[in-house]
Protein backbone atom coordinates (compact mmCIF):
# COMPACT_ATOMS: atom_id res chain seq x y z
CA UNK A 1 0.00 0.00 0.00
CA UNK A 2 1.60 3.40 -1.06
CA UNK A 3 1.61 6.31 1.57
CA UNK A 4 -1.15 8.07 -0.30
CA UNK A 5 -4.22 5.77 -0.41
CA UNK A 6 -6.70 6.12 2.91
CA UNK A 7 -7.86 2.88 4.49
CA UNK A 8 -10.94 3.08 4.71
CA UNK A 9 -13.26 0.52 7.15
CA UNK A 10 -16.58 -0.05 5.46
CA UNK A 11 -18.35 2.46 8.39
CA UNK A 12 -16.04 4.64 8.03
CA UNK A 13 -16.17 4.77 3.79
CA UNK A 14 -20.15 4.86 4.54
CA UNK A 15 -19.36 8.09 6.57
CA UNK A 16 -17.63 9.75 4.51
CA UNK A 17 -19.60 8.64 1.35
CA UNK A 18 -23.41 10.01 3.46
CA UNK A 19 -21.72 13.36 4.56
CA UNK A 20 -20.20 14.58 1.04
CA UNK A 21 -24.16 13.69 -0.59
CA UNK A 22 -25.34 15.44 2.32
CA UNK A 23 -23.31 18.53 1.66
CA UNK A 24 -23.98 18.30 -2.43
CA UNK A 25 -27.59 18.41 -1.29
CA UNK A 26 -27.23 21.13 1.13
CA UNK A 27 -25.49 23.10 -1.57
CA UNK A 28 -28.49 22.12 -4.29
CA UNK A 29 -31.08 23.37 -2.22
CA UNK A 30 -29.88 26.51 -0.88
CA UNK A 31 -30.59 28.80 -3.22
CA UNK A 32 -34.41 27.85 -3.31
CA UNK A 33 -34.64 28.08 0.15
CA UNK A 34 -33.36 31.43 0.49
CA UNK A 35 -35.18 32.77 -2.89
CA UNK A 36 -38.15 31.48 -0.99
CA UNK A 37 -37.63 32.65 2.53
CA UNK A 38 -36.98 36.27 0.95
CA UNK A 39 -40.11 36.63 -0.78
CA UNK A 40 -42.07 35.16 1.79
CA UNK A 41 -39.99 37.76 4.41
CA UNK A 42 -40.91 40.28 1.70
CA UNK A 43 -44.84 39.29 1.34
CA UNK A 44 -44.98 39.66 5.21
CA UNK A 45 -44.02 43.18 5.16
CA UNK A 46 -45.84 44.09 2.34
CA UNK A 47 -49.09 42.38 4.18
CA UNK A 48 -48.24 44.53 7.40
CA UNK A 49 -47.70 47.89 5.28
CA UNK A 50 -51.08 47.36 3.83
CA UNK A 51 -53.09 46.34 6.98
CA UNK A 52 -51.31 49.30 8.70
CA UNK A 53 -52.96 51.89 5.88
CA UNK A 54 -56.15 49.96 5.61
CA UNK A 55 -59.05 51.69 8.30
CA UNK A 56 -60.70 49.36 9.73
CA UNK A 57 -64.84 50.32 10.94
CA UNK A 58 -64.81 49.59 15.00
CA UNK A 59 -67.89 49.17 16.68
CA UNK A 60 -68.55 52.43 19.38
CA UNK A 61 -69.19 49.54 21.74
CA UNK A 62 -66.03 47.82 21.25
CA UNK A 63 -64.05 51.46 22.30
CA UNK A 64 -66.53 52.13 25.23
CA UNK A 65 -65.43 48.65 27.09
CA UNK A 66 -61.87 50.02 26.60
Amino acid sequence: MSDKMIDLSGYDFTDNYVESRLQEIQTMFRPQTEEKHQSLVIHHSLTVGMNAHISKSVEMKVLEKQ
